[in-house]
């Protein structure tokens, strides 16, 4: 039997504020399936301030450490030295590399709870989730109970997936020749995102990060906002009366039938007779955001009355139906100046 130790180091996102006694210790323990996990917050005492309404100087913390540990039925097998004299890790390479997908795991889990914690109870601001490709999580160093530390010779290199470039791009555009004069004339005049594409950009932020729940939030906000800019601009005489019905609570009319039937009665033609599949996507894309408004899941109900849960593959065409909703709006827009 042997009790292991894995000690994963990891650099936070961005800083937590702590402010307390400096001498208090920021260690807490807990169990997790069959392991013990201890969590340690590392202070930066180089970094602090003191107010006078409070009795305690504030400081930052930037690392966290995780110690996750169980017993194991083996033990970790000795090094091995060949006649060359040459240290062989093989052995105990595979031991370790055996072991670590679950203390990866327990560690990883640990870490996202602590995030959580100070991002939505205690509102610390620019903080995100790990996912399991963090470099962090790939070379953790190996203790017995004693502290004694264990030789293995791994080191596990992690090639992320770049967004954009070996996953599906979500509207991203490779920078090629054809922009030059456009980025020449960025330079000198500089770019203004209108809120849309705010939203948008947030959207696909949040799919490469797998916050799906979020993303579809932000793809019908930025679906909604540029389909009533549409037909309720501020300038015109049916925005000012859409925005008083709005406001005294005598109006909810939908993108999908705005798009529809009232697009056919102002302009002559309708978006889902256009483009059908792409009406469809963008009625599922809000009827899925209901869902996620309502329950917080991310599913929705098809034609057929199917429950469906929502997968990236399924993102990828709501994501190319919005991107057509949007240029379609825009030449309608173009049409009536």
């Amino acid at each position: 039997m042997q009790h292991l130790v894995a000690k994963f180091d990891v650099k936070l996102p961005h800083y937590l504020i702590v402010n307390r006694a400096e001498s208090d210790e920021l260690s807490y323990n807990t169990r997790l399936d069959d392991f013990d996990i201890g969590l340690s917050l590392v202070p930066l005492l180089d970094r602090r301030r003191k107010s006078a309404n409070k009795e305690h100087f504030s400081f930052l913390i930037s690392r966290i450490i995780i110690k996750v540990s169980r017993m194991e039925s083996l033990e970790p097998p000795p090094i091995r030295i060949t006649e060359e004299g040459i240290k062989d890790y093989s052995p105990s390479q595979s031991y370790f590399e055996e072991r670590l997908p679950k203390y990866k795991e327990a560690a990883l889990a640990i870490a996202n709870k602590t995030v959580r914690f100070f991002k939505y109870k205690l509102n610390h601001p620019l903080l995100r989730e790990f996912n399991p490709s963090e470099d962090d999580f790939q070379n953790p160093e190996w203790f017995d109970e004693l502290g004694q530390q264990f030789k293995h010779g791994i080191t596990h290199l992690v090639l992320r997936a770049i967004p954009g470039l070996t996953t599906s791009p979500f509207g991203s555009k490779e920078f090629t020749d054809h922009y030059d004069s456009e980025l020449q004339q960025a330079l000198q005049m500089g770019v203004v995102a209108d809120l849309r594409e705010e939203i948008r950009s947030d959207a696909q932020t949040a799919i490469f990060e797998g916050n799906f729940r979020r993303a579809i939030l932000e793809m019908a906000i930025a679906c909604e906002i540029s389909t009533k800019q549409m037909f309720f601009g501020k300038s015109t005489t049916a925005g000012t009366a859409y925005e008083y019905l709005e406001d005294s609570g005598r109006v909810n009319v939908r993108v999908t039938e705005l798009i529809d039937g009232v697009a056919k009665q102002s302009f002559g033609e309708s978006f889902k007779d256009i483009y059908p599949k792409d009406f469809r996507n963008i009625d599922f894309l809000f009827r899925c955001r209901n869902k996620v408004a309502h329950r917080g899941e991310d599913v929705f109900r098809d034609d057929k009355g199917i429950i469906r849960t929502v997968d990236l593959t399924m993102l990828e065409k709501w994501w190319d139906s919005m991107e057509a909703l949007f240029l379609w709006l825009d030449k309608r827009r173009d049409s009536e100046k």
